[in-house]
């Protein structure tokens, strides 16, 4: 109802709330031209930053929920948008159309900013910001941007040392999230567990004995290096 006001230009976009319709808002939405009402801006700043094992966010960056989900495939962005909001704001049934493309781009990545009633925010980062730090004081502390996520293929095989190492489910976890292991040094004393290692993972593991008996002078002799680059 309240969408159908502003399409006949009786209501401004900005005072409806985006997640549950209602003109009753308390403040503006972060990412998008519209509103937040006070109960969906409690849920949509507790969900706003939730993220998954790989790094993506768990919830639509429109409402805060979403159960079918539509993630973004620009390996910075990592956001996700709802079904339903895109079919309640952009048009009846068009995530069946966005569903089909590979790669998606998020409407928060592609260079058009409108789409319906989807309208992306004029410098909607600094606006997220706000949104976060709202109740922050800056006075003691300085609010920090996240640094950039670097791209897989950017990305420098990783050095690591595992201690009390068993069957080296570690380096197995590290393979299946697809990060690369320049060396991977394991200390272990089961005889078993270290058998099981070495089979499974052949001459990828170097084991290093007894953690009782590994020094800094043992330490500094593996291949790794301690710096900023």
């Amino acid at each position: 109802m309240s969408l159908k006001k502003v399409q006949e230009k009786c209501l401004d976009l900005e005072k409806v709330c985006l997640v549950c319709g209602k003109s009753d808002i308390s403040c503006l939405h972060p990412l998008f031209v519209g509103g937040l009402c006070n109960n969906c801006q409690v849920g949509y700043w507790e969900s706003l930053h939730v993220m998954d094992d790989d790094g993506y966010y768990m919830y639509c960056c429109v409402c805060g929920g979403g159960t079918k989900l539509l993630l973004c495939d620009n390996q910075n962005c990592c956001r996700c948008f709802c079904t339903f909001c895109l079919d309640v704001l952009i048009k009846e049934n068009v995530s069946c159309q966005h569903l089909s493309i590979s790669p998606w781009l998020c409407f928060l990545c592609i260079e058009k900013s409108r789409h319906g009633f989807l309208i992306r925010r004029d410098g909607w980062f600094e606006s997220l910001n706000s949104f976060v730090y709202k109740d922050f004081s800056t006075k003691d502390a300085e609010i920090m941007e996240l640094p950039a996520v670097v791209p897989l293929n950017e990305r420098r095989p990783i050095r690591v040392l595992s201690l009390f190492d068993g069957i080296c489910t570690g380096l197995l976890a590290l393979k299946k999230l697809n990060i690369m292991v320049e060396c991977y040094y394991a200390s272990e004393i089961d005889l078993e567990a270290i058998c099981v290692a070495q089979v499974q993972h052949s001459h990828q593991v170097v084991h290093i004995g007894d953690i009782r008996k590994i020094y800094d002078k043992q330490v500094s002799g593996l291949c790794f290096y301690y710096g900023t680059d």
